[in-house]
């Protein structure tokens, strides 16, 4: 994953260290809401180190089948997720 951050004050001059990229593993901190339907609904998942608008995104159960019918990253760390008409056991999902 890559992307872009910007600082306010901009970089110094002659400072190349800030040009160096920066690795940020996501990591799956909350899923609201706990519960739902069966037939389907959005659920909203913590996720620090996602990007807005990245599109490789995949939440999925324990065997690896992806949940979602669409996903969606409105701002840094959070996405959206329309889950498919399914049960889905709280311990089982993982990104």
């Amino acid at each position: 994953m890559t992307g872009t951050i910007s600082f306010d004050e901009g970089k110094p001059n002659g400072h190349t260290l800030l040009d160096a990229g920066v690795l940020i593993t996501p990591q799956l901190v909350r899923v609201t809401p706990n519960i739902g339907s069966i037939g389907g609904m959005t659920i909203v998942a913590t996720m620090p180190g996602v990007i807005k608008g990245q599109s490789d995104i995949m939440l999925t159960d324990a065997p690896g089948n992806p949940i979602c019918d669409a996903v969606r990253v409105p701002e840094y760390g959070v996405v959206e997720c329309d889950t498919k008409p399914q049960v889905i056991t709280a311990s089982v999902l993982k990104f």
